[in-house]
């Protein structure tokens, strides 16, 4: 693919998220996704012949970012214990605090057959499986997991909205949790 084209398709992808954080998933359309990028629909479907298709790049592109950004964050850190935890929970954060667009990608993906996005889930699986052998007690692992699982989808479902101030003592508590010493 040339660059052009690469650059093209990352428009096509970003303005969908844009889109999907905007209106919803039910509003869109690939009309409304050629027309926001300000390109032709013929332009579209030449990188996704068809919604499903958009859908499954945007799932993929959500989930590989993000995995990305915590790879980005375990190298910087220093700690021997806990990093993977950390990363996850810092990566959590700035996104719930900006967009949240992890939670794009749950919503593209809760369209799509799971075959369509086994290896997203498989790279999430490993993201995981590397929080377990993160030197921490396996009920820490499982209950950070679980708390930011439950930021999102209290975010997806604006569900009792957690005030910005209960959120940086939950990210502070789950931080603190993934130190050496430090039991759940």
């Amino acid at each position: 693919m040339t660059a052009k084209a690469t650059e093209k398709k990352q428009l096509i992808l970003d303005t969908t998220k844009i889109f999907i954080l905007e209106y919803g998933l039910n509003d869109l359309t690939l009309e409304r996704i050629a027309a926001n990028a300000n390109i032709s629909k013929g332009g579209l479907l030449y990188h996704f012949p068809n919604k499903l298709a958009l859908m499954e790049g945007l799932t993929e592109k959500v989930f590989s970012d993000f995995i990305q950004e915590v790879h980005l964050e375990v190298e910087q850190d220093t700690e021997p214990y806990g990093k993977w935890s950390r990363a996850l929970i810092i990566v959590s954060e700035k996104d719930l605090k900006q967009n949240a667009e992890l939670n794009v990608g749950i919503l593209s993906s809760s369209i799509l057959d799971e075959t369509n996005v086994s290896s997203v889930l498989q790279q999430f699986q490993q993201l995981f499986a590397k929080l377990d052998d993160d030197h921490l007690p396996a009920t820490t692992a499982t209950i950070i997991r679980l708390t930011l699982d439950g930021l999102y989808y209290n975010q997806i479902f604006n569900i009792a909205p957690v005030e910005k101030k209960q959120m940086d003592k939950v990210i502070e508590n789950l931080l603190s949790q993934t130190y050496p010493g430090v039991e759940s």
